[in-house]
């Protein structure tokens, strides 16, 4: 008989009814109500450690999930106070040249023709106006793209325009419709909240948080200004 062989299984049997034992033993410390040591507290009661609800709006960074809020077609949004609040005296903030100009409503109009488009444009969307705001962009955006379907009024607040100096590449094959028609672009860095985003209108953007846009403009045949398209941008403050 091989007496160490037979040794060694009565070692690694015994080994293994330890680690039995001191499996059962934490098993029923940790569902019993009997105290523990401190580095086993954490994963006992639950009591003190709860799940924090999270609102209709919240951002969870953890997770990078946008929990976006109810979406409520019926709302007016002029009857919330604390939009109304944060809306301000200011229609938006204009910048060019590096210049940055808060407009009233009465001072857009003299500001001239892209800063009153962008104010029509966010009346619209604020309005929740889907037909309209589907009629700003080239008949032939709709090509590679869908018309937006209704969205709720929009509490956009804290609007920020900035005319940006750069001739815009554009992908020759989705964009040739723009070089056939020899288009002349107008690029814009667009920035802008909205308080309890409910994702009809965008999304991809939390509640009360910028997420800068590009809007790439054109005048069409009748001297109208019109959207070439809307791309994201990295954010810069």
């Amino acid at each position: 008989m091989d007496w160490g062989t037979d040794m060694k299984k009565k070692i690694l049997v015994v080994i293994i009814l330890i680690i039995a034992v001191i499996a059962v033993s934490l098993w029923f410390m940790l569902t019993s109500k009997q105290d523990l040591p401190e580095f086993l507290q954490q994963f006992k009661n639950e009591e003190q450690y709860p799940k924090k609800n999270k609102s209709d709006s919240e951002y969870d960074p953890m997770s990078s999930t946008i929990i976006y809020h109810v979406a409520d077609f019926s709302e007016n949004i002029y009857d919330d106070q604390t939009y109304l609040d944060l809306i301000g005296p200011y229609a938006m903030y204009y910048k060019e040249d590096d210049v940055e100009v808060s407009l009233t409503e009465q001072e857009v109009e003299k500001k001239g023709d892209w800063a009153l488009f962008f104010y029509d444009y966010f009346e619209t969307v604020k309005n929740g106006d889907h037909n309209t705001y589907n009629s700003y962009f080239f008949d032939e955006y709709y090509l590679n793209h869908q018309k937006l379907g209704e969205f709720t009024m929009q509490k956009i607040y804290d609007i920020r325009i900035e005319e940006l100096d750069i001739n815009v590449k554009l992908d020759e094959k989705e964009y040739a419709w723009v070089y056939d028609s020899r288009l002349e672009t107008k690029c814009f860095n667009v920035r802008y909240k909205i308080r309890q985003n409910n994702g009809t209108f965008r999304l991809g953007v939390s509640s009360d948080t910028y997420q800068p846009q590009m809007f790439i403009l054109a005048l069409d045949k009748k001297d109208n200004i019109k959207i070439i398209d809307i791309v994201g941008m990295s954010p810069t403050y």
